[in-house]
Parts: structure tokens; C-alpha cells; sequence
């Protein structure tokens, strides 16, 4: 499942948006996927993202995450189209 939220022009991402935004897909799959039981968050390490605040919302919600998926997996399994 992929998840963005755009903010409107010139809002800053802080961290208490971006646990408020983590919890959306969160209630999304409780209601929606109720078998999904393991989820690994694409987690980025920009600020103020990796606030505290963030980490304790992403441990309540129990996900797992990760810093390097993007750069491992994300381009050997990707195809790129050009015009």
C-alpha cells in the first residue's frame, strides 16, 4: 500500500503532522486489511521527522521500519518507462 499527503504551499512537515499522517493509512488497514498484521514503514531520516515524538507514534502503531529500502530494493525491482 503506498500513502502521500501533499501539504499545501509553504507548510512545513513537523513531526507531529507527520504522526498525525502515520496514523491515517494506520486506522486505513485496521478497517480495511484486518489480516494485514506486519507492516514495514518506508521511513525517511529528514527532520524534523525523526523526531521523538515520531518514533514513539511509529512504536505504538507497531510498525516496523526501515532507513534503506529505497536504496536496495526499490531499484533492483522498479522498471523505469520512458516517453
Amino acid at each position: 500500500m503506498l500513502y502521500w499527503e501533499l501539504l499545501p504551499s509553504g507548510h512545513t512537515v513537523s513531526a507531529e503532522i507527520y504522526s498525525n499522517q502515520l496514523q491515517k493509512p494506520a486506522n486505513a488497514i485496521r478497517l480495511k486489511r484486518r489480516k494485514i498484521d506486519h507492516v514495514v514503514l518506508l521511513h525517511d531520516n529528514a527532520r524534523p521527522h525523526v523526531a521523538k515524538f515520531t518514533r514513539q507514534k511509529i512504536a505504538e502503531l507497531r510498525w516496523e521500519y526501515t532507513l534503506r529500502l529505497l536504496q536496495t530494493w526499490l531499484h533492483r525491482n522498479i522498471t523505469c518507462f520512458r516517453p
